[in-house]
Parts: structure tokens; sequence; C-alpha cells
């Protein structure tokens, strides 16, 4: 009990010892959370593309100055978002299963 090193000092003469693991993860989870809504995906359906194809419109559809992309040019151009613009899932109803009795 006595090493006459003070408690949060280390041994070699250091300053107080510090555990910055906890609110350094949590800062990174906050600013990980606090991010705007993700990147569409975009696809060219029923049609064949490369990277480049997508890298080429994505960078003549998208503002120099602003660095925002212009949806409207990428759907000009035959993207179509990939589940962008989809709603939250919609349950199925549940089955009649032994509430209605078929005629046989």
């Amino acid at each position: 009990m006595g090493t006459g090193t003070p408690r949060g000092a280390s041994a070699a003469g250091g300053g107080p010892s510090v555990d910055y693991p906890l609110p350094i993860g949590l800062l990174v989870l906050a600013t990980g959370c606090s991010e705007g809504p993700p990147d569409k995906q975009w696809y060219k359906p029923n049609v064949n593309y490369t990277t480049a194809d997508f890298e080429r419109d994505r960078t003549a559809c998208t503002d120099k100055k602003t660095k925002v992309l212009d949806e409207d040019c990428m759907k000009d151009r035959g993207w179509v978002a990939f589940g962008g613009d989809i709603g939250p899932a919609v349950k199925a109803p549940e089955p009649s299963a032994g509430k209605t009795k078929g005629k046989y």
C-alpha cells in the first residue's frame, strides 16, 4: 500500500496517467452517427457498364465548387439510384391460417 507514488502518477516520475480509449471511442461513435444520409448507389439497368463509365459520369455531374452530385444529371445519363428512393419495408399481412376454411 505505501509505494510513495501518488495515485495516477507513473513510477518513472511522469505526469498523471490518463485513460483515453473511452472518450476517443465515444467521440468516434458520435461523429460516425452524426453524418448525413449515406451516399446513393447508382446503376444502369439492362446495360453493361464499367467503373470507369460511372466515374466519368459522376465527375461530369458533380459541381466543381460545392462537390454536390447533380442527381438529375445522373438520371439524364441513364443512371438509376439503387434503393435510395425506396421507403421502409412494409410488413406482409399475416396469412389466414385456420381462420377461414375452404369449401373442400
